[in-house]
């Protein structure tokens, strides 16, 4: 079965100067559909510390790391590039 996911993450600058981080989750797969979740950047590491955890605790449910490929990473809007071999 092969599924694809995107995540973006967008950083926003109030008028105030106060910056949040958005990031968004797209995923299609064969077996259980399309669907897409939102989530406040300042949830992450609650997400990720779960995701670890279910993934530690149920680790023949929750896929395999050799199947995971990473096709393209982009990034834009930003003063300087990370990585100046991304642009």
């Amino acid at each position: 079965m092969e599924s694809h996911a995107r995540c973006t993450a967008t950083k926003i600058t109030l008028p105030s100067g106060e910056e949040l981080l958005l990031v968004e989750f797209a995923i299609n797969c064969p077996h259980c559909g399309q669907y897409t979740f939102p989530i406040a950047g300042h949830h992450l590491r609650m997400v990720r510390d779960a995701l670890v955890e279910m993934i530690d605790l149920h680790p023949g449910l929750t896929g395999k790391d050799s199947d995971v490929k990473t096709l393209e990473k982009i990034q834009f809007g930003m003063t300087e590039p990370a990585d100046p071999s991304i642009n």
